[in-house]
């Protein structure tokens, strides 16, 4: 079962930014990397009227969208966790970078950027790394240009996992 760690922080912080310069980091170590993110005020993934929303209308679930070089699956939550969620469709992947969910169980990097008006911080026990770019008292804290020390704090979740 593949590994899950939490980015989180406040929207504008810079989580996106960072995910996007560690998954190569991490392919590059030779690790299979997914990433989920999480829309907390819901998302449009195909318009209204189109074939796939009305299947989903008529209570298709799951509906799986083919188009050339890409596809999508979409269903219909039934209490599934994150976790269960993980477990179920990145079983090829080794960890699943996750941008939200600060309220779910896990291990936590804390994306913060001054200016930024932070969310409630989660679980400190969670919190493994802070990026920032102002001291915040947190440990351990790197700057948020230290791809390499994310990917090493990404990395050592794996390996615990697999101890």
């Amino acid at each position: 079962m593949p590994v899950h760690v939490e980015f989180v922080g406040a929207s504008g912080a810079g989580k996106t930014s960072l995910i996007e310069k560690v998954v190569p980091a991490l392919t590059a170590r030779g690790w299979r990397v997914g990433t989920v993110k999480h829309a907390s005020h819901g998302y449009d993934m195909d318009r209204p009227g189109s074939d796939s929303a009305r299947h989903r209308e008529v209570g298709a679930s799951p509906v799986l969208i083919v188009g050339p070089g890409e596809a999508a699956l979409q269903w219909t939550l039934d209490g599934e966790t994150l976790s269960d969620l993980v477990d179920t469709y990145f079983d090829t992947c080794d960890v699943v970078l996750v941008e939200g969910f600060g309220a779910a169980p896990g291990p936590k990097i804390l994306v913060h950027r001054h200016g930024f008006s932070p969310k409630a911080l989660p679980d400190p026990a969670a919190v493994i790394l802070t990026v920032t770019d102002e001291p915040l008292d947190l440990s351990p804290e790197v700057g948020a240009g230290d791809v390499d020390a994310v990917a090493d704090a990404v990395e050592n979740q794996i390996r615990a996992a697999r101890a």
